[in-house]
């Protein structure tokens, strides 16, 4: 990290002390909200700190909180007594370890006469961060990817992370919020040769005012705001007004260089947002937000859209959809476009249809989604390539099994259109260790290929601190084109994640793929959190 940036750091923990940590949250009736924290993640899984008896089930939809704003939504896939663990379906920015994440438990009575219990508090479950307090994480990371093919290359990658947040700093209305991650990649080539690269990328550094009392808050900086989802980052200048039930802003500023993530001025922006949303507390979440975004290069038009966003949820709904509407005039319009485009959809619903029984669907076509991944597995790969397109599906949770089936149709991205069948299956809580065992089969049919996708995974947390997975698969390909036509890949993998003491975190991860490709990666991590 550059010395400059360091100083920074240093200088922003050292005026604001790091308190210890909030107290549990009271006990929350059924319908009333209740949080939990991510305590870990991997590349598209989020493992929580509450389970069936704070009120969470299979099915039901978390979302993670970040500064007052939702980011990401977590759909719960598995649970046991006090953890949960759920795929991340919806995300507008990476979740991190220690994000609050919010819920309505949904609760049994105790016996048939005795109304339903209190939500008891999960160990570390708590409300949204405390005012006046600096908290975040400081993070090391290296990752180790060495190719077993016979080319011989390799690389190495130490990368450092830090996060502040922070609300009502000193007693004063002002707020920061930082993100910062640098890394340094050695590479060795086929023919012997290196070579080193530095990235030092500023994903979020503003100040915010926003006084308790007050329903203004003013933000300047690198910033992201979630009601301007399609925006992304942008350095610049924000005016909110968040209301009980509506809310609304207006921004002003400059992307940030697409390669160097370093501060541009050469596309400058502009729009503003309006919004409707649930009261805070309400068991029913729901917002609708509209707003129009103008981005310009040299006094030209790059771009102008309009976009409609909005999300429900309760015990037996969860819905989101954004849809983005392009207004083509000037050169574009010249260009023969027609005045109004519709671009970048997405769609995502659960309905819970009886006990234990969902339906689940939804349609993609967005061109670019930011995806952070610790290392690749040809699974996350095949995911990603099958992204844009429909699917739908049907899952089952009764006791301890949950099996899911799930069709997909793809029509967009690099590799072509194809069409898919998933079925899935998992097994909770075998043992006093906690044991889960999951499986996954995936047939497709493709324009440029076809084949099977398998595989298998094992977790048990034999202790509150210590969680180890050891997953496989096995992917077979055939593609006329290719020579082999039919090609195989074989990979096993161990994660394994354990809770040093109160606020420091251990994350180890391994690969090795074999077959058609090989390689092996290596991934560890430390991190402190205050």
């Amino acid at each position: 990290m550059k010395p400059a940036l360091l100083t920074l750091v240093a200088a922003l923990i050292a005026a604001f002390p790091a308190t210890a940590q909030e107290a549990p949250a009271a006990a929350a009736p059924s319908g009333s909200v209740a949080w939990a924290r991510i305590t870990y993640l991997t590349t598209a899984t989020a493992y929580l700190d509450a389970g069936r008896e704070e009120g969470l089930r299979e099915g039901a939809a978390a979302d993670v909180v970040r500064g007052g704003a939702v980011i990401a939504r977590v759909t719960v896939a598995f649970l046991s007594s006090h953890r949960a663990s759920g795929k991340v379906e919806v995300s507008t920015a990476t979740p991190q370890v220690g994000d609050s994440v919010r819920f309505v438990p949904v609760l049994r009575a105790t016996s048939e006469t005795e109304p339903p219990a209190l939500a008891r508090a999960a160990p570390g479950a708590r409300g949204p961060r405390g005012a006046g307090r600096l908290h975040g994480r400081l993070g090391v990371r290296y990752l180790a990817v060495t190719d077993r093919s016979g080319i011989g290359s390799r690389f190495a990658q130490p990368a450092l992370d830090t996060r502040l947040d922070g609300t009502a700093l000193g007693g004063t209305p002002i707020g920061i919020s930082v993100d910062v991650r640098a890394r340094r990649t050695l590479a060795t080539h086929a023919d012997g040769t290196t070579d080193a690269n530095e990235r030092y990328r500023v994903y979020r550094a503003a100040l915010f005012w926003h006084p308790a009392a007050s329903p203004a808050r003013v933000t300047a900086g690198r910033q992201y705001s979630a009601a301007l989802a399609p925006v992304s980052f942008f350095d610049g200048l924000s005016a909110e007004y968040l209301g009980s039930r509506v809310s609304a802003g207006l921004f002003g500023g400059a992307q940030p260089d697409p390669l160097s993530f370093g501060f541009s001025s050469a596309v400058r922006e502009a729009g503003g947002y309006v919004q409707a949303h649930a009261r805070p507390g309400e068991p029913r979440r729901w917002q609708v937000t509209a707003g129009a975004v103008g981005a310009y290069t040299a006094g030209e038009v790059d771009r102008e859209f309009g976009y409609v966003q909005a999300s429900y949820a309760d015990r037996r709904v969860s819905f989101y959809a954004v849809q983005e509407i392009d207004y083509n005039r000037g050169w574009k319009r010249d260009a023969g476009e027609p005045s109004l485009a519709p671009t970048s959809t997405f769609a995502s619903a659960m309905v819970r249809v009886g006990e234990g029984l969902s339906l689940r669907g939804g349609f993609d076509n967005r061109r670019n989604v930011r995806l952070y991944r610790d290392f690749e597995t040809p699974e996350t790969e095949f995911d990603d390539a099958y992204r844009q397109g429909w699917w739908g599906g049907v899952a089952l949770a009764a006791g301890r099994l949950r099996v899911a089936g799930d069709l997909r149709t793809s029509r967009g991205g690099a590799a072509g259109p194809a069409d898919s069948w998933t079925f899935s299956a998992g097994l909770t809580r075998l043992t006093a260790a906690a044991l889960d065992l999951r499986v996954r089969s995936t047939r497709y049919d493709g324009a440029a290929a076809d084949g099977w996708l398998h595989s298998v995974s094992v977790a048990a947390a034999p202790t509150a601190r210590l969680r180890v997975e050891a997953s496989g698969g096995l992917r077979r390909r055939n593609n006329p084109l290719d020579d082999p036509a039919l090609s195989e890949s074989r990979w096993v993998g161990l994660d394994v994640d354990l809770t040093l003491a109160r606020s420091w975190y251990l994350i180890l991860s391994g690969m090795r793929e074999s077959g058609a490709e090989a390689s092996q990666q290596l991934f560890g991590g430390v991190s402190w959190r205050f």
